[in-house]
């Protein structure tokens, strides 16, 4: 086998690196424009940190206002637990937003679970206070906070543009008696915000409709993600309560089949309670009789006159004994 003879080149040798670029970098400052959004964003970034306080969890200004409280979609047992061991290990990173109201208390806006969290852990929670004239501007702020979020799964984000479609058109009704503002559609309006067809909107509103139609329990543990129901099945229910109010039993019938409990996140109390959802309740029946003292002596004076009479003279003395003995067990129970 011929040997492999390796040639060297004259002014060969190892490749030798190319030199750095001796080119200076230059910064840029911007003008114009560019100079005014870069004060602005900054301005707005400082401004956004130096209202950011720190206070203890258990603070006893912050409260949960129950009707804020819905707005705000429940984590899976999953997703709590992978909050939990961020905020153990790198603290509570988010500054949680709380309506500074009147009566001198703080209402959770933006960070329910963050701050549940903290009260486990006994940790501290960043805040920042905001002023608003009233709950609808509140309901408002966190419908368009909440439809920002990435972390909201499909049904969730149709559930809140139905709710903000819902709440935009009532409120044009009290000012105009048809659905149309400034030219256009709610449903097209909101469907140009979200970039989604009006029909879509329309869709979701029924969705949303259908949700807040669920019975007392139902509805909280559906947003609790512990129940599970088709889409489509809701948006069905919803289109039926717009047109006709329907009385519980009647939903009840409609939703038999279609609501399944989800098992990863329900707890054995949500079990029990499913298990008696659609459970007919127990037939009424007729109240006894008012219990009369002197129809009953007469009834059982007639019987015993009877049995008496036909008795021999040892079965009456056995009937005797056996009336004693019942009458002093009687006495013994005054």
């Amino acid at each position: 086998m011929a040997k492999k003879i390796n040639v060297r080149r004259r002014g060969g040798g190892a490749p030798q690196p190319k030199a750095a670029s001796k080119t200076p970098v230059v910064h840029v400052e911007p003008e114009g424009n560019a100079e005014k959004m870069l004060h602005d964003f900054t301005q707005k970034r400082k401004a956004f940190f130096d209202n950011i306080r720190f206070t203890e969890a258990d603070d006893a200004r912050i409260q949960i206002h129950p009707e804020l409280e819905k707005f705000i979609p429940s984590l899976s047992k999953n997703e709590f637990d992978k909050l939990a061991e961020s905020i153990a290990r790198e603290g509570c990173r988010e500054p949680i937003f709380l309506w500074e109201h009147e009566d001198g208390q703080w209402y959770v806006v933006d960070g329910h679970n963050r701050l549940k969290v903290c009260r486990q852990l006994d940790t501290d929670v960043p805040y920042r206070l905001l002023a608003f004239p009233g709950l609808p501007e509140v309901k408002d702020f966190m419908l368009n906070l909440q439809l920002g979020k990435r972390n909201l799964v499909k049904w969730q984000v149709s559930y809140f543009r139905g709710m903000k479609y819902v709440a935009s058109k009532n409120n044009i009704g009290r000012a105009k008696a048809n659905e149309y503002a400034e030219g256009q559609r709610v449903s097209e309006k909101l469907g140009a915000e979200f970039g989604v067809s009006h029909m879509t909107i329309q869709r979701d509103a029924k969705f949303f409709l259908g949700v807040e139609a669920l019975p007392s329990g139902a509805r909280e543990r559906f947003l609790d993600r512990k129940l599970n129901a088709k889409k489509v099945d809701l948006e069905k229910l919803g289109n039926i309560i717009s047109k006709e109010p329907m009385a519980e039993e009647k939903i009840l019938n409609f939703l038999k089949g279609k609501l399944t409990l989800d098992i990863d996140n329900a707890s054995p109390e949500d079990e029990e309670w499913f298990n008696n959802l659609f459970v007919s309740p127990a037939k009424t029946t007729i109240p006894p009789k008012a219990f009369n003292v002197e129809h009953f002596i007469k009834s059982e004076r007639r019987k015993i006159d009877k049995a008496f009479k036909a008795a021999s003279p040892d079965e009456k003395e056995a009937i005797i004994h056996h009336f004693e003995n019942i009458l002093n067990d009687m006495k013994e129970r005054l």
